[in-house]
């Protein structure tokens, strides 16, 4: 059964919105890893046409967030470890380009809003704020990826970095994260693109760790509600 949607209103095109709904549920883990999603359900959930659930749907899975059943529903998928690794090695081609390509752009103005976004992510993690910095951290590779000015890279780096929060991460024990972009920021104010491109490898790469320990230890039952810190999703 899936928890309780609520009903889109008419502002934006309906299946867009259905889209979004439906996306800020399984990113945020309302709709979990192995859930099944019946187009009768949707519909009668959100008082909308089959025909906008279905497009929400399909969109979905162009994301690679749900994928489609000979049997009549979608599912929401759960990672593999290989899943993982596919999806951040192709965030450290991207993402690498992408600092490249912000190197030969950026601005005073984009260089403060990065600082001031690792700025705002420090506050959040000195006050215990999880929400906080999960919002920051996204709102990071957000902004410096439209630095890069490339709307097709933007936009596959976007698809990765969904892909990766149907994984759940508990907690944020031991995440260097913060520093990382810090460092990455300081290296692009300098204009040391080198530099800039080795702490964005060393960000995804650890990233890239991290994931596929918290995946070691899911499957192995070894991972326990004693970390000091509620779940949450927080990805590199």
């Amino acid at each position: 059964m899936l928890m309780k949607l609520p009903p889109v209103g008419k502002k934006r095109r309906l299946s867009e919105q259905v889209y979004q709904v439906l996306l800020s549920a399984i990113i945020n883990h309302e709709i979990c890893p192995g859930t099944r999603l019946f187009e009768d359900e949707l519909v009668r959930q959100l008082g909308v046409s089959g025909t906008t659930v279905r497009e929400a749907l399909a969109k979905l899975e162009q994301d690679g967030l749900v994928v489609k059943s000979p049997h009549r529903f979608t599912m929401v998928p759960k990672l593999s470890q290989q899943d993982i690794e596919e999806i951040y090695d192709l965030r450290l081609a991207l993402e690498t380009l992408s600092v490249r390509r912000v190197h030969e752009r950026i601005t005073p103005e984009g260089l403060a809003r990065l600082k001031e976004l690792v700025m705002k992510g420090e506050e959040a993690l000195e006050q215990g704020d999880l929400n906080g910095l999960v919002h920051y951290n996204e709102e990071f590779h957000n902004a410096l990826c439209a630095l890069s000015g490339n709307r097709r890279l933007i936009r596959m780096i976007q698809i990765l970095r969904k892909q990766i929060r149907l994984f759940r991460v508990r907690g944020i024990r031991d995440y260097p994260g913060l520093e990382e972009h810090r460092r990455i920021v300081e290296a692009l104010g300098e204009r040391d693109c080198e530099r800039a491109v080795e702490e964005m490898s060393r960000h995804i790469i650890r990233g890239k760790q991290y994931y596929l320990k918290e995946l070691a230890e899911s499957t192995s039952g070894e991972v326990h509600d004693e970390r000091g810190t509620e779940a949450n999703d927080f990805e590199a």
